[in-house]
């Protein structure tokens, strides 16, 4: 602990006035015992007297001159004592001015943060809501994450095995894994392209099912040929079930029209699932017009997109029977035979290869008969295939147009056709008696 100057200068003046005490003591005792030495050893009271009045006056001298002494320095100290005490006095009061200064500087900032703190409280309280907000919208983004992942994963297993049950024409269960992957987006492009594709192509009752799919694909991808080719193809389905239902179909036909003109504009050599041109479709549906000459070179169109695919070759074949270009026709026949002999080969039980197989085949029996056998079992094959009641419809429609272009000079070739046609309807009625909502 340090001394002060203060403390140091009063213990000087306890020390001095000790020292002079001791002193005084001092000299008074030397002095009285100079006085009792003197008195027992002399005989003479009166001098003993004078000796003791002579030490009383030498004492009183001397005490006077200590008090004398005393009384000065006493003085002196007690004066510098004052001015200690007044110094020391006027520093307590700095101390305390200063102190109270830095007091009330502090309390400014109390005050000062105070008023922030009022002004700021409802930002701060604010911030802590936005903060807590933050957490939940971070915990339930965090949840979405985990369960955009999952639909994601969903998405993309889906979507894998509706394209491996699709190559292999297991049409059912691709449509199944179609409609899972458009549970999990309900916007997906290829999805809605492939699940209205399979409603309008192979799904019982689904075709305006499949339109109202296609449509929304179109709307979403306006900037798709494929969407708008593959809603076409929707739109002339339903032409052909209002046809059949003797309702107006025009209206219908030409936006199927306008739908395959805007999409083969922007891409020529464009196919569908089956890897077939959609220029094919344009010829049928130019055929269903009336427009003949139109529908050829739709069909020549498709057989530069696909050179060796039956599906253009035998529709051209059956336009040159309906133009009585009869050796056209049985040339383009046989082509198309011998195509779709080869595709068969790669896909197995395709039902329209079995197809075209049997009706060019038919006709190629005016050239040889032989064939006629072969017709015979690729039909039997195709009509005991899983086959729907709109494929059905499809191929009446293609054996109609033969039996009523065949010559009648052909009598085995229009025996025959009669007969596919028979068994053919057979089909469809077991068909539509199994399936009684089936429309399309």
């Amino acid at each position: 602990m340090q001394t002060t100057p203060q403390r140091k200068s009063i213990w000087w003046e306890r020390i001095i006035w000790f020292a002079i005490g001791a002193f005084i003591a001092l000299a008074l005792l030397v002095m009285l015992r100079y006085v009792f030495t003197v008195y027992t050893s002399s005989s003479d009271e009166s001098r003993g007297a004078d000796m003791i009045l002579g030490f009383l006056q030498g004492a009183s001298v001397l005490i006077g001159l200590a008090l004398g002494i005393t009384a000065i320095y006493g003085f002196q100290n007690v004066r510098d004592f004052r001015e200690q005490l007044e110094e020391r006095e006027q520093e307590i009061r700095d101390e305390l001015e200063e102190i109270e200064n830095e007091i009330r500087q502090e309390l400014n900032k109390v005050i000062e943060l105070n008023a922030q703190m009022t002004i700021y409280r409802p930002q701060l309280e604010r911030l802590s809501e936005i903060q807590s907000r933050l957490d939940l919208t971070e915990a339930r983004v965090t949840q979405d994450i985990a369960a955009a992942v999952k639909n994601a994963s969903n998405y993309s297993q889906a979507m894998q095995l509706a394209d491996q049950e699709l190559r292999k024409q297991n049409y059912p269960e691709a449509y199944v894994f179609a409609n899972e992957a458009l549970a999990a987006y309900p916007d997906s492009a290829l999805a809605l392209y492939m699940a209205g594709w399979l409603e309008v192509q192979h799904i019982p009752d689904k075709l305006d099912t499949g339109l109202e799919k296609l449509e929304r694909l179109s709307q979403l991808n306006p900037n798709w040929p494929s969407a708008q080719a593959a809603y076409g193809v929707g739109l002339r389905r339903k032409a052909s079930q209002l046809k059949r239902a003797h309702q107006p179909f025009d209206k219908v036909l030409n936006r199927a029209r306008r739908r395959f003109e805007e999409a083969l504009d922007a891409n020529f050599y464009l196919t569908d699932f089956n890897s077939e041109s959609y220029w094919g479709p344009v010829g049928g549906l130019l055929r269903d017009m009336g427009d003949i000459d139109e529908a050829i070179r739709a069909y020549q169109k498709a057989l530069q997109v696909t050179p060796r695919s039956s599906y253009p070759m035998g529709n051209l074949a059956a336009l040159y029977l309906q133009k009585k270009d009869y050796d056209n026709a049985l040339d383009s026949f046989e082509k198309a035979r011998n195509f779709a002999q080869t595709e068969l080969s790669l896909v197995p039980y395709d039902y329209f290869l079995m197809m075209d197989i049997a009706m060019s085949s038919t006709i190629s029996g005016q050239r040889n008969a032989i064939y006629f056998e072969t017709a015979q079992e690729m039909l039997q094959n195709a009509l005991n295939s899983d086959v729907i009641a709109t494929l059905l419809r499809v191929s009446e429609s293609g054996w109609k147009f033969l039996q009523s272009n065949c010559p009648a000079e052909w009598i085995e070739v229009k025996q025959r056709i009669d007969a596919a046609l028979i068994a053919i309807r057979q089909k469809i009625a077991e068909k539509e008696e199994a399936s009684p909502k089936e429309d399309n």
